[in-house]
């Protein structure tokens, strides 16, 4: 995964809780880390839409269009696009939780 680079210290320090929420997987707490950075830089709303599309995307029934562009090799290859995919959606959903908590705790409100 790219998004490792330079957010190593990260997964071993301030996020280790990641490798237990994840099974001790590298590639999904580096997913979830991103999907945590991700969900910080959005408003509830563009959150919301994003969380739709992750949620329309992971469906096994659905289209799965994302996991179409992503795929690169075997059957096998795609359920670890989907665990990838379920994992950086959790990541932003941890975000909102994060924001909440902290907006409650300092008086203010979702922007």
């Amino acid at each position: 995964m790219n998004y490792d680079a330079g957010n190593t210290d990260r997964l071993y320090s301030d996020e280790e809780n990641l490798f237990s929420e994840e099974n001790a997987k590298y590639a999904p707490a580096v997913a979830r880390l991103l999907g945590r950075d991700a969900g910080q830089l959005v408003n509830a709303d563009t959150m919301m839409v994003v969380l739709d599309i992750l949620d329309k995307e992971l469906d096994i029934d659905g289209d799965l269009r994302l996991l179409g562009d992503m795929l690169t090799g075997s059957a096998q290859a795609a359920e670890v696009v989907l665990e990838l995919l379920g994992s950086f959606r959790q990541g932003i959903v941890d975000s909102s939780t994060t924001l909440t908590k902290f907006n409650t705790t300092h008086g203010e409100t979702d922007t």
